[in-house]
């Protein structure tokens, strides 16, 4: 398996384990992540926003992913299905999402998150 993949399944653990301070390790300082709302968030508003409880990942499964390789750079994209409690609100979201990783002191950091909603078939 590619190390990529073995670390972005350690993200999906940490979130789901809430567990800040491995989510935090594997972010870059100057991460940008856009949520499949259009929000924005740095590292400190991601965070702070899992802290506080206002994001909770529930279930996270992720599909159809595709890593490539750039030197110290790689991408990945891929299909996630999350059950997510934001602001409050219980939700289930289908995403496409394309993410960017920066090796920087012998290990990826993800950089940014991009993601958009997957419509519901007709």
């Amino acid at each position: 398996m590619d190390e990529l993949l073995q670390v972005d399944d350690e993200r999906r653990r940490a979130l789901l384990a809430n567990d800040l301070d491995a989510v935090a390790a594997l972010l870059a300082d100057d991460l940008t992540y856009i949520h499949s709302s259009g929000r924005v968030d740095t590292k400190a508003s991601y965070l702070e926003s899992l802290r506080s409880g206002t994001l909770l990942y529930r279930e996270m499964a992720l599909s159809e992913r595709e890593v490539k390789n750039y030197g110290d750079i790689s991408t990945l994209a891929g299909v996630a299905i999350v059950d997510l409690r934001a602001n409050g609100q219980e939700r289930r979201i289908a995403m496409r999402y394309a993410t960017v990783w920066q090796r920087a002191d012998g290990a990826p950091r993800l950089v940014l998150w991009a993601s958009t909603p997957i419509p519901p078939a007709a």
